[in-house]
């Protein structure tokens, strides 16, 4: 079955493409995702190197599937100024920046750039939607790789009949396939937290654990386990809650339910290696393991929850465990909380 865009769905996948960056892409200040479904459900991100430009906001930017439509048609085929530098475009991210639109400045020396008639490549004339820009977009990807770039993209503004083309060169550009489990996530699971930074650190932990299941690289995990965190990950909606009514847990899940409360004021003081220790084992009890209530049982240690903690990179011995790290809601339960 072909699958086809949707309203919204250009929106989204620009966003998924930059918070994938955290945790996976460390040097990449941002994400060029090419709009393209692929038969192996993955998509390819371009990543964009530090060295070919940075990140910036504008107040004055929509977000949403034209965002890019709107930039272009800002700047109307001009150079951008950012304090005394001259950047010679730039795309949006579809993320807040300091309460206002994001988006990636590129450098002139990052991208070749090319003066064409608009019906050059067969490009349509007028990008005023992001459907023409889905069929643009599409044209210049495959030309950009024909010739040996990592990608590329074209100014939706018509000037004189005429669009710029810029093609990413690949010493500032990497291009990559990721698969869609890794990404959807990054929209589908939901968090009921008032502090947006307290939300990325928790994304940011999804995608370390999203790699350790890439690279298969948890033995504690069976082939089953495996299979249902990546469905999870893939097509399912994970609440995340705050909840400091124990003030000495630092997060808790009822087993075999789709959700994780945390104890915000306790959690966030943790490192990023402590805080994925915490989403992963508590992602344990989302699959319906327990443990004894009691840290000091001697089955404790044994049990899946606990032992997952060692899979995250960074983990060196049992005093980096978390004492009390969780607290244990008894079952049964007729209905799972949300």
């Amino acid at each position: 079955m072909t699958r086809v865009w949707r309203e919204h769905d250009v929106d989204t996948t620009f966003r998924r493409a930059h918070r994938f960056i955290d945790g996976n892409e460390t040097e990449a200040i941002g994400a060029f995702p090419v709009l393209k479904f692929k038969s192996d459900n993955s998509l390819d991100l371009i990543f964009v190197k530090e060295a070919a430009g940075r990140m910036t906001s504008f107040s004055d930017i929509h977000q949403n599937d034209s965002a890019m439509i709107f930039l272009h048609e800002r700047f109307q085929g001009s150079d951008i100024y950012d304090g005394n530098k001259a950047y010679v475009t730039a795309f949006p991210v579809h993320e807040f920046h300091n309460s206002t639109a994001a988006a990636i400045l590129l450098n002139p020396e990052s991208v070749e750039t090319k003066l064409i008639h608009w019906n050059e490549l067969g490009l349509p004339r007028l990008i005023n939607h992001w459907g023409d820009m889905l069929t643009a977009f599409s044209i210049v990807d495959h030309y950009a790789v024909a010739n040996n770039f990592a990608g590329g993209f074209l100014d939706c503004h018509l000037k004189d009949e005429h669009r710029r083309l810029f093609l990413f060169k690949k010493d500032y550009f990497e291009r990559k396939s990721v698969p869609e489990w890794r990404l959807n996530h990054l929209t589908n699971f939901r968090y009921n937290f008032s502090d947006p930074s307290f939300e990325a650190r928790i994304r940011k932990a999804h995608n370390v654990i999203c790699s350790i299941l890439a690279r298969n690289s948890c033995a504690v995990l069976t082939e089953s386990d495996t299979t249902k965190l990546k469905e999870m990950y893939y097509s399912e909606m994970l609440v995340h809650n705050a909840d400091s009514s124990d003030p000495t847990a630092y997060a808790f899940a009822y087993p075999g339910c789709k959700g994780i409360w945390f104890n915000v004021d306790l959690i966030d003081s943790l490192s990023d290696i402590a805080f994925t220790q915490t989403t992963f084992h508590e992602l344990m009890h989302n699959l319906g393991y327990h443990h004894p209530k009691d840290i000091n049982d001697p089955t404790y240690n044994d049990t899946i929850p606990v032992k997952v903690e060692t899979c995250v990179i960074g983990y060196e011995d049992e005093t980096q465990r978390i004492p009390n790290l969780c607290k244990i809601i008894d079952g049964p339960y007729e209905h799972c909380p949300t």
